[in-house]
């Protein structure tokens, strides 16, 4: 979605990336906002949040469609029309928007969307079935989708659990296939996505592929409450070492739960510090309810 480029100067104005060693860069990342006035910006990722909504929540030709008539009013309605009805603590909504800025804008490559997930649900009291995102990249001649999980928590023993009972079911070779038939039928490739990449995916989603032939990356986004962010003014000497030492003690908390990972499956754990994950989900909540 050629649009979408308009967020890019805001995310990377708030979210920043923080590095967590060579030995776990290539699986393993994580990402933090910056202070202002001593306080933790986490009001102005609810409003990127509520501003990224129609990007999110809407296919491009949708999107592109109303930006023609200059009725993004209309726009913003129907997205947050396909966003959950159900209260914030149990509505997973606003960690998968938050994961999809993460995949746009903050991965080395930007990941494109391959289907509108939100657009799929059959009630707005439920949750979406599956995995959280449906992300594709193609290189060296080999196509990965990206099925990730959001788990936008308070507690990262919560988080961590909830992302690895996810997992054990959605990457059962009959969940998984069932799954993959309702992307397929779903797929956006023909928009905004390139024409060679587009022709394999489809061809991998619809024409019956084996999974075994099939690659798999699951960014699985883990956020909550955090003692360096809430014992710390700015993003100095002191924020980042016990950061450090605070990513150090859930990576490794994470680690002691990979087991019985499929081959062809790479898990990407992205962890996002807060101050109050309760108060994003309240703002948002807020924001949702003028909208809707």
């Amino acid at each position: 979605m050629a649009s979408l480029d308009a967020l890019e100067p805001f995310v990377n104005e708030l979210i920043f990336a923080f590095s967590v060693g060579a030995q776990r860069e290539k699986d393993h990342f994580c990402f933090h906002l910056d202070y202002e006035s001593e306080v933790y910006r986490q009001e102005e990722l609810a409003r990127l949040l509520r501003d990224s909504v129609e990007y999110f929540a809407l296919t491009h030709e949708e999107f592109e469609s109303f930006r023609e008539d200059g009725d993004m009013v209309t726009a913003r309605r129907l997205a947050w029309s396909r966003i959950s009805t159900a209260r914030k603590n149990v509505k997973g909504d606003y960690g998968e928007l938050l994961l999809f800025l993460l995949l746009s804008f903050k991965m080395q490559d930007r990941i494109p969307r391959f289907v509108t997930k939100v657009r799929l649900r059959s009630s707005l009291g439920e949750q979406i079935k599956g995995f959280d995102c449906a992300h594709v990249t193609f290189q060296n001649n080999q196509l990965c989708l990206w099925l990730g999980e959001a788990k936008f928590h308070e507690k990262i023993s919560t988080a961590i659990s909830s992302a690895f009972e996810s997992l054990s079911k959605h990457w059962d070779s009959k969940y998984l296939s069932k799954e993959l038939k309702i992307l397929g039928a779903n797929c956006e490739a023909n928009q905004g996505i390139d024409e060679v990449l587009g022709k394999e995916l489809v061809l991998a989603l619809t024409k019956g592929r084996s999974l075994d032939r099939l690659q798999f990356k699951v960014p699985i986004l883990l956020t909550y409450d955090s003692d360096c962010v809430q014992q710390n003014k700015s993003v100095g000497d002191d924020f980042k070492k016990e950061l450090a030492i605070e990513l150090e003690a859930h990576f490794k908390s994470i680690e002691g739960k990979v087991s019985g990972v499929p081959s062809n499956f790479s898990l990407l754990f992205f962890l996002m510090p807060f101050k109050v994950v309760s108060e994003i989900k309240s703002a948002l909540e807020t924001m949702e309810s003028a909208l809707r």
